[in-house]
């Protein structure tokens, strides 16, 4: 199977680096420590939209969701419980930032 290719070479998904951005930063300090006391982690580079926007616009990235598994595959999931706990933790960072509370607005 071959790669399809796009009709404008400016439309490929680049390589994209997010080199820091005060929101991500931000976002990432919300989090609550989890039980175990481990942190949200950085786990892979992935290929995705975002490298099309990010590489486009500039924009700061980052990729933020649940655990699962057998991911593209027929039996792919995610967990629920990390679904409910991502929903909150997004609904908390926008609500912070939006609001011009924390200082960012």
């Amino acid at each position: 199977m071959a790669k399809r290719y796009s009709p404008d070479p400016e439309l490929e998904y680049l390589p994209y680096l997010n080199e820091g951005s005060e929101y991500i930063d931000h976002f990432l300090e919300r989090l609550p420590r989890p039980k175990r006391g481990k942190r949200c982690r950085l786990t892979t580079s992935s290929v995705g939209d975002f490298n099309l926007f990010g590489t486009r616009t500039d924009a700061p990235v980052l990729v933020f969701g649940p655990g699962g598994g057998d991911i593209h595959a027929p039996n792919e999931y995610v967990n629920r419980d990390e679904v409910v706990a991502t929903t909150d933790h997004l609904l908390d960072f926008l609500v912070d930032v939006y609001s011009g509370q924390d200082g960012h607005m």
